[in-house]
């Protein structure tokens, strides 16, 4: 009895420090450099908000933090090549929804957004309309001018969230736009302000250095209110528009089946990155609005962007 008793205590001893060093074995993360994908061309708020949040992610995680833009095709090449990595935390993607999802609706993809390890949201902003400032100055005159003629319209990609409020707000005011896609809100501006596009949609954040140089005007904000950024630029709902508006959420995502010990240090990562005093001076100077969500939120958020979606399947004329 007395040699059945000591087996059992060894064997439990054992046990204990199996499972002891597995728990060590876990937290060994991050070991290497991590890689964030970029679904668009470098420039742009998609790019540069990462950019500016990888020095404080690398230092509290002690390992470098390396981006990788991996434009095309919507986002759609940047997104497989993450949904296809390894789950291990070294490989996630920095991306935006809707956009993300209306690639499921445009192309032929394996790629399924809600399906991604979510690990923490950023911001949530709204779309803006604008124009060189030597054009239209009212939402009025380009509309006028739109009914005659085809406008040139810059979007940073088909199916983003830019051109979904485009093709929302072309359809309630009855106007025609031939609608040129880009792989970057940075090639939209640009072309812009350089006079080769007719107007733009980008993001807020994206739209406002220009906007505060003078380089573009700003028409439209695609928010239910005064947006925080252009306060002072009309919203479809003060100009007589009763039309729905859909803005973007940003944020970290990683492959498939990423274990949750791997997103709870990287999630804690990132909210202690938001609320660095550096980072926020960078964020306000570029009226950005830090509004972060944990990886349940972002979940939630991504789900409730599905059912969204659905009221703008008839602009795409998807099935």
């Amino acid at each position: 009895m007395r040699k059945i008793l000591v087996f059992l205590s060894v064997v439990s001893f054992l046990s204990g420090f199996s499972l002891f060093a597995f728990g060590a074995e876990k937290i060994k993360f991050p070991t290497r450099a991590i890689k964030v994908i970029v679904p668009q061309s470098p420039g742009g708020a998609i790019d540069m908000e990462p950019r500016a949040m990888l020095p404080y992610l690398s230092k509290i995680l002690g390992v470098d933090m390396l981006i990788e833009n991996v434009p095309g095709a919507g986002g759609k090449m940047g997104l497989t090549k993450c949904w296809k990595s390894p789950p291990d935390g070294y490989t996630i993607l920095y991306h935006g929804i809707p956009q993300s999802i209306m690639n499921e609706y445009l192309f032929t993809t394996e790629v399924k957004t809600r399906e991604f390890t979510h690990i923490f949201a950023l911001l949530n902003t709204n779309m803006i309309l604008f124009v060189h400032p030597e054009s239209y100055r009212s939402m009025e005159e380009l509309a006028r001018a739109a009914r005659e003629k085809a406008l040139a319209g810059g979007v940073p990609s088909p199916g983003s969230t830019s051109h979904i409020c485009g093709l929302v707000i072309a359809d309630k005011l009855g106007i025609k736009v031939n609608w040129i896609p880009f792989n970057s809100a940075s090639e939209v501006l640009t072309g812009v302000a350089g006079k080769h596009l007719d107007f733009g949609i980008t993001s807020t954040n994206s739209a406002q250095p220009l906007a505060a140089a003078g380089k573009i005007r700003p028409l439209l904000v695609f928010s239910q209110g005064p947006d925080n950024v252009f306060p002072d630029v009309p919203y479809p709902g003060k100009l007589g528009y009763q039309i729905s508006t859909m803005s973007a959420i940003r944020g970290f995502v990683a492959p498939p089946k990423t274990p949750s010990h791997i997103v709870k240090i990287l999630s804690n990562a990132m909210f202690k990155t938001a609320k660095n005093p550096e980072f926020i001076e960078w964020a306000q100077k570029r009226k950005i609005e830090i509004s972060p969500l944990n990886s349940a939120e972002y979940r939630a958020a991504t789900e409730k962007q599905y059912v969204l979606l659905e009221n703008y399947k008839r602009f795409f004329k998807l099935q």
